[in-house]
């Protein structure tokens, strides 16, 4: 049912929305142009084993992500604080996160399409007091997205979510709720649902100096700041 939803939505030229900042935006303009998405920046942290990212889901995230784990192929553990970013972009990280087997851990907040980055971790915790926000599928388009396309994006995305072991009920919530409004379930219900393996006090996972982390926002000048992509910190540095 899911491939053939797939079929329809990239004869309906959904895939581009997806993908970046217009029905035309191809994936490089999207990381490069996308002003509306916050810069991201990767940390691979101290323990060699932890990876932070802080900031709006772009493409590129997913080759930037294999990147980091070259460099350090001990990491086990993705820590996300983002307000979400493009669709497109986010499958793509969720993809190498599930290939390589990865743990997810939100420390601050993780929301819209961070959700589904998240949901790609094998063990997926989230920090005593942490939020996860779901709403329904938003897009960037130069003209309102037609109700029958946001209902088969919002389809295709319950497919993705539930082939993660996320409970369809759950997901039928999440997609109801209006793109410009966020649901930020309970620690409970997203156990109950699925989403999250446990909730954790932080005292077993490996400190990143941005625990509160203030990704919102934009900076002096009125624009988000640059992508500083991966800083790679060691023990003394």
């Amino acid at each position: 049912m899911i491939a053939m939803m797939m079929r329809v939505f990239a004869a309906l030229g959904l895939v581009a929305l997806l993908a970046g900042p217009s029905v035309a935006g191809a994936y490089g303009a999207a990381e490069q142009n996308d002003n509306d998405v916050p810069a991201y920046v990767l940390k691979i942290l101290p323990d060699g084993h932890s990876l932070s990212l802080v900031g709006g889901i772009r493409f590129g995230l997913a080759s930037d992500l294999s990147s980091a784990l070259k460099a350090s192929p001990g990491i086990r553990t993705i820590y996300l604080t983002s307000p979400g970013g493009r669709l497109g972009a986010a499958q793509e990280a969720a993809n190498f996160i599930s290939r390589n087997g990865l743990n997810t851990y939100v420390l601050d907040e993780c929301s819209s399409a961070c959700t589904r980055v998240f949901v790609a971790g094998k063990r997926r915790t989230l920090l005593n007091g942490a939020r996860l926000g779901f709403h329904s599928a938003n897009f960037t388009s130069p003209m309102p997205l037609p109700g029958a396309m946001r209902w088969i994006a919002n389809r295709v995305s319950i497919g993705e979510y539930v082939s993660a072991g996320i409970d369809p009920q759950f997901m039928e919530r999440a997609v109801s709720i209006a793109p410009k409004d966020i649901w930020y379930p309970s620690a409970g219900e997203l156990l109950a649902a699925h989403v999250i393996t446990g909730v954790t006090d932080g005292l077993d996972f490996a400190l990143t100096g941005l625990e509160r982390a203030k990704w919102y926002g934009k900076d002096s000048d009125g624009g988000y700041p640059a992508s500083q992509r991966i800083l790679h910190e060691t023990h003394g540095n």
